[in-house]
């Protein structure tokens, strides 16, 4: 059973948000020498890409690169790790690039598009991208599988059974009582809020646009919202993403696999495929 601490929200009007300072497209050009068919050539430098590299992009779909999510039959979270070769999704981080100086930032914005195909059957769950930090760039991305700790967070996005979005955080564990957790953050996995504010449709792109802003530290001012073609769905606010000066936005966790459970429950039954396209990373406040 995957263990997770539940808020449904309404949609809720969306906030006044900065004039955007610098902004890094992810995957919308090819580095030199034309798209790659794998991650690994030129990403780097080109995309601020690190971790897995071994991912696969198609030349054009409806026009734009694309980055493809492959679950086998069978795959899952716990089945060999997601990302592994032949297991299915992927798992790597992404900084934006040497243009957008994430680590400045006191509010970024991530956006991109996924689609699932006519018939994509999503079981129980999955995961999918989002902005993560922490007080320095290993510790950042130690906030997820389970793991706590007070000196990271991150903001993932997942599908339900019959495709509920939901923002999945992990915070840290001290000072973030309410409203979030109503008392524990420290459960055994993230914590689920707004599930089913939004619904992935199969054969249709949805845009996903996420809005992470810091906390002065020792204050509980940060935020996190969640918007779906320009609509705000999810916006939660009071949060400590930070307990340290230390504490930076690193960039993305360019997650997704089926379950976030180590239960075959949470396996794709057939092979499946999720596309991927138009991310953008945005520093739109400075520290």
């Amino acid at each position: 059973m995957i263990f997770t601490t539940v808020l449904f929200l309404s949609s809720v009007t969306l906030s006044a948000l900065a004039a955007p300072i610098p902004t890094r497209r992810l995957f919308t050009r090819a580095p030199t020498g034309g798209w790659p068919t794998s991650a690994g050539i030129n990403a780097k430098d080109s995309f601020g890409i690190s971790g897995n590299l071994k991912q696969k992009f198609l030349q054009k779909l409806d026009g734009q690169p694309t980055l493809v999510g492959e679950y086998p039959k069978g795959s899952y979270a716990g089945s060999k790790g997601a990302g592994a070769p032949g297991i299915g999704g992927f798992i790597f981080s992404a900084s934006g690039g040497s243009s957008v100086d994430i680590e400045s930032a006191k509010e970024a914005k991530l956006t991109y598009e996924v689609q699932f195909p006519t018939g994509f059957d999503f079981v129980l769950a999955g995961k999918l991208p989002g902005i993560y930090g922490g007080d320095d760039a290993d510790t950042a991305g130690k906030c997820s599988g389970g793991r706590h700790s007070n000196a990271c967070f991150s903001a993932r996005l997942m599908w339900r059974e019959a495709g509920k979005g939901e923002l999945y955080a992990y915070l840290p564990t001290a000072n973030n009582d309410n409203p979030i957790c109503k008392g524990d953050c420290g459960s055994a996995f993230g914590t689920s809020i707004g599930t089913g504010s939004w619904s992935f449709k199969p054969g249709e792109w949805t845009q996903i646009t996420e809005r992470v802003k810091l906390n002065d530290v020792g204050k509980k001012n940060g935020e996190i919202e969640i918007l779906i073609g320009g609509q705000s769905k999810v916006k939660v606010d009071g949060l400590v993403l930070r307990e340290d000066d230390k504490g930076r936005l690193r960039g993305v966790m360019m997650h997704t696999f089926f379950g976030g459970s180590s239960k075959p429950d949470y396996a794709s039954p057939k092979d499946q495929k999720a596309y991927f396209k138009g991310f953008t990373l945005e520093v739109t406040g400075k520290l």
